[in-house]
């Protein structure tokens, strides 16, 4: 059998490979007083964008929502994906024998590229910047409930919420006068 395997002639297809150089990207974090600068900017600037649509004409578009200031900051608390952000639930945080407080939400991504075979769960701890802000919203009163924890009254779906929270975020970071690529 060694003998077959020593007379096969095959190309070696990495022979040749040149890799690609992905440029360098300086991508950069908000600090403290950009990131309040943000949330400012939420209740002082204008609350719609206008923009051209293709006929050319000047569309306005409403960038505030009640519900914005806690999002941004549970982004930043939480750090997990937006759609795992707008899922949270009250009934998602548990806390440990040790009387550690974390929420444990399904990997959604993973999930999906899965298709069916559940991954493992995530296990986000909750810091006391994060628990101050879930008391301010009711979590001594709410933990258990199945109600989620970024705007409970939906009218709309969680992609809405999403689009809502990314492209309202950038439009207040740029009317906060922050021009950082982050």
């Amino acid at each position: 059998m060694a003998r077959v395997f020593k007379s096969l002639k095959m190309k070696n297809p990495f022979e040749i490979f040149v890799p690609e150089q992905l440029p360098d990207k300086n991508i950069q974090t908000l600090s403290r007083d950009e990131f309040e600068a943000v949330l400012n900017a939420v209740d002082t600037y204008d609350k719609t964008m206008t923009y051209q649509n293709d006929k050319r004409e000047s569309i306005k578009k409403t960038m505030y929502f009640p519900w914005l200031k806690i999002g941004f900051k549970l982004c930043l608390l939480v750090g997990c994906r937006r759609e795992e952000i707008v899922e949270l639930k009250w009934s998602n945080i548990f806390v440990a024998e040790s009387g550690v407080k974390f929420f444990l939400l399904e990997n959604l991504k993973v999930n999906r590229i899965k298709k069916g075979k559940k991954a493992k769960m995530k296990h986000i701890p909750i810091n006391a910047d994060l628990e101050q802000l879930l008391v301010e919203l009711g979590m001594d009163e709410k933990k258990n409930s199945n109600d989620f924890i970024l705007f409970p009254e939906r009218d709309c779906t969680t992609k809405t919420i999403m689009d809502r929270l990314s492209r309202s975020f950038t439009h207040y970071k740029k009317e906060a006068g922050i021009t950082k690529d982050i």
